[in-house]
């Protein structure tokens, strides 16, 4: 008489979109049909006791095994997924990528559209990175810096008196600022006064908020004054409004507004400087946030 009874294995579903199922096999290896089962006692409702699987890492790939629970062998071992391979790279590959990245920054110090497209230019940089041309990209870049930096110093007069070096220098300056540093000075300020904002709020009392808002939006005019360019302060104050004022109306209101009015001849100057502070916040919507 056949024997059916076999101990279970993990087979893996060969279906799309199928998880690997346990199955049972005759001693011939045809798999037989199970009963459904509650689930009850450790037991899976295909019929066979709960599997417990890993992953183990090989040479060359991950191997998938399995044991049934409270058994201390392995059973099987059928799912293996292999590690990827390290990607080698040409010389022919390596002189194209370089030709590509040599292209696009030099495009970006021109202000001018590159004709590469960056994502690709990136995996190419990474695979030759990983392919132990890290240094050699490095020294590309650096190169580019360089020549770029000459260029610009060779575009002011030679011979001119320092105001008028100073005013060209100057022009340079609103460039650089305009294209690249003025755009992660005010995401970086964002994010600060986005923190900053609510751990105040939750610690300061209405009074001592306002103050601090007042205080903030007055050092950040200063900054703009001291080592900014003018244009910079509309955008810099917004980021400021925002993060500190229009981002927390309804906070600050129920934050101790009836305190002030009940007591609004003593509070008079808190309740002026709310009132500024929401009218800033007012005209800035009014007038088009992040316009320049």
């Amino acid at each position: 008489m056949e024997d059916n009874s076999m101990d279970p294995v993990l087979d893996v579903a060969e279906d799309e979109g199928d998880t690997p199922r346990a199955v049972k096999r005759n001693k011939n290896g045809v798999a037989v049909p199970m009963a459904e089962d509650n689930g009850r006692n450790g037991v899976h409702k295909n019929g066979v006791k709960q599997i417990s699987s890993s992953l183990t890492g090989r040479s060359g790939g991950f191997f998938l095994t399995a044991s049934p629970s409270g058994s201390s062998g392995t059973v099987t071992k059928k799912l293996t997924i292999k590690g990827f391979s390290a990607k080698t790279t040409d010389i022919g590959y390596h002189h194209q990528t370089m030709g590509k990245l040599e292209e696009s920054v030099v495009a970006i110090q021109q202000a001018r559209p590159a004709s590469n497209n960056y994502e690709e230019l990136y995996i190419s940089v990474r695979n030759l990175c990983e392919d132990g041309k890290a240094e050699a990209i490095y020294s590309k870049l650096k190169d580019l810096s360089e020549s770029y930096v000459e260029s610009v110093r060779k575009q002011l007069p030679e011979e001119c008196n320092d105001e008028v070096y100073m005013r060209h220098l100057q022009d340079h300056w609103k460039q650089y600022c305009d294209r690249v540093f003025e755009i992660d000075f005010l995401e970086s300020t964002d994010f600060l006064y986005a923190q900053e904002g609510s751990e105040k709020l939750d610690t300061l009392d209405l009074s001592s908020y306002l103050h601090y808002a007042n205080r903030r939006l007055k050092e950040e005019k200063d900054r703009v004054l001291h080592y900014l360019d003018a244009r910079s302060e509309k955008p810099l104050i917004q980021v400021v409004e925002k993060q500190l004022i229009s981002e927390h109306v309804s906070a600050i209101l129920q934050k101790g507004l009836d305190e002030l009015l009940k007591d609004s001849i003593n509070r008079e100057p808190d309740l002026k400087l709310l009132y500024d502070l929401f009218a800033r916040e007012t005209i800035s919507q009014a007038t088009g946030r992040g316009s320049r």
